[in-house]
């Protein structure tokens, strides 16, 4: 719609191009909400047939009631809900987009947090919008669409880069061209980081909202959609963004948590569940991390485990590396089964894949690789990291160990989730994990449409004992 066509689709009717409600006979706010089809929100058959194409034809129940509030679909309310991750949060906001570009001939602003994520989401975008005739470009990193400001009606951005651009829009008298915004994480904005561009930016659209309605009695010119895993207090940020609120705690998948000390499982109550296999107690993996990867990879699945520094993850990579390379040095059925798994054709040619990047090899990773093991940090280029990731979705990386920085909305067919300690370092001196973090970490695992059983166990390894909760540095765990 970017241009020309962008007059086109503002000149048609509204019930030629997004069929009203009112016919469904939806039921707002209630379980019980008509039909749960796409079509039922009022979509065109060719944004209907975009998402059947990338296979999404039914909502769930909580994704129709949230739609269903009063005002959102129209454009008339904000929006603020919180889902666990993998939940399908995601696409409520983007058929309210898709909805409120086709409707208005506005533009759009998609706001993630992180360039990985912004450019998977562009990605994805592109190619779910362009039969509708929405051109969607990104603003990220060194990233700027060539048309620049009039070649796209929906832009996906990281933070910083939505501020400009909004600061400009304010600088040409042109933000009312805006429809809408969506702010994936939107709990971010108490990042102490980052936070505060976040909270300027929503902030100088509420104003602007706010003198569109003094000066011309709109109801609301720019709808604002935030949404997160994560906002224990969502009635303040209703309250802040004048929003309707929606949540739940519905997962298609759901997780099974675990604590892991001296080779027992515990469930959250402490109480035993059963101890680690004895074919995966392994000489000198005196905390069992070895033997927990090796039980999720011999069932053919992948293991995501969390480090909270650079270095731990690289030396954990190596100590699980150097097992299995022991392990396949001896004779017997385990050893004959993971072979199989990581020893091919395959694993040799993407390891080859990181020599094309720059024609040198991190060696760590180079020492990691053979044996399906690799980490994840800022340290490696983007490149590398991306190599990495799709490495794992391949499964010819069995085993990433990474810092926090690869738990915030990458998408990753992880089985078993393994966080290394509660505490911010190896000496247990950093503080304690949060629950925001821990809740990012675990979302990992059991991402709908990447795994199809419904138990995956969430581990938390402890180190020595299992501690009391409300002691020492889970002072703050009482909660």
């Amino acid at each position: 719609m970017a241009g020309g066509r962008r007059e086109r689709f503002a000149a048609l009717k509204y019930d030629e191009v997004l069929p009203a409600l009112a016919d469904k006979a939806v039921q707002y706010g209630g379980t019980s909400v008509g039909e749960s089809d796409l079509s039922s929100l009022g979509l065109t058959e060719d944004a209907v047939k975009c998402y059947a194409d990338h296979g999404i034809v039914q909502l769930f129940p909580w994704q129709r009631d949230c739609l269903c509030l009063p005002g959102v679909l129209a454009g008339e309310r904000n929006l603020v809900y919180a889902a666990p991750t993998s939940a399908g949060k995601t696409l409520v906001a983007e058929i309210i987009l898709l909805k409120r570009v086709l409707e208005t001939g506005k533009r759009g602003l998609f706001i993630l947090p992180f360039i990985s994520v912004a450019k998977e989401k562009l990605l994805y975008l592109h190619s779910l919008y362009r039969s509708v005739g929405i051109q969607v470009q990104g603003y990220m990193g060194t990233l700027n669409p060539a048309g620049g400001m009039h070649s796209w009606d929906v832009a996906v951005c990281t933070i910083e880069k939505a501020n400009s651009l909004v600061n400009r829009l304010l600088e040409e008298d042109a933000v009312s061209s805006l429809g809408i915004i969506v702010v994936d994480e939107l709990h971010l904005v108490k990042d102490r980081h980052r936070g505060k561009i976040l909270e300027l930016l929503l902030s100088k659209l509420l104003y602007h909202v706010k003198q569109q309605q003094c000066a011309h009695g709109l109801a609301n010119s720019i709808q604002i959609i935030g949404m997160s895993a994560t906002l224990p207090n969502i009635d303040l940020y209703s309250k802040w963004l004048r929003s309707e609120i929606f949540r739940t705690d519905f997962r298609p998948v759901p997780l099974t948590e675990y604590l892991f000390s001296n080779g027992k499982f515990y469930a959250k109550n402490f109480e035993f569940v059963r101890s680690l296999p004895n074919d995966f107690v392994l000489p000198n993996d005196n905390e069992n991390v070895v033997g927990l990867c090796l039980e999720t990879v011999l069932s053919g699945c992948g293991v995501l485990v969390f480090c909270s520094t650079k270095a731990w993850c690289e030396r954990l990579a190596v100590l699980i590396a150097e097992a299995i390379k022991q392990l396949l040095s001896c004779s017997g059925s385990l050893t004959a089964k993971l072979s199989a798994l990581i020893e091919s054709e395959k694993q040799r040619h993407f390891m080859d894949s990181f020599l094309t990047i720059a024609g040198v090899m991190d060696p760590v990773l180079r020492s990691t690789l053979p044996y399906a093991v690799g980490f994840h940090h800022a340290g490696l280029t983007m490149e590398e990291r991306e190599r990495l990731e799709n490495g794992f979705r391949k499964s010819l990386v069995r085993i990433l160990v990474a810092t926090s920085t690869l738990s915030s909305g990458v998408n990753l067919p992880a089985k078993r989730v393994i966080i290394r300690a509660p505490w911010g370092d190896p000496t247990k001196s950093g503080p304690c994990l949060d629950s925001y973090m821990y809740k990012q970490m675990t979302g990992r695992a059991g991402r709908k449409g990447l795994d199809t059983q419904g138990r995956v166990p969430i581990l938390l390894i402890l180190q020595i004992e299992l501690p009391k909760a409300g002691v020492g540095v889970f002072a703050e765990c009482r909660q």
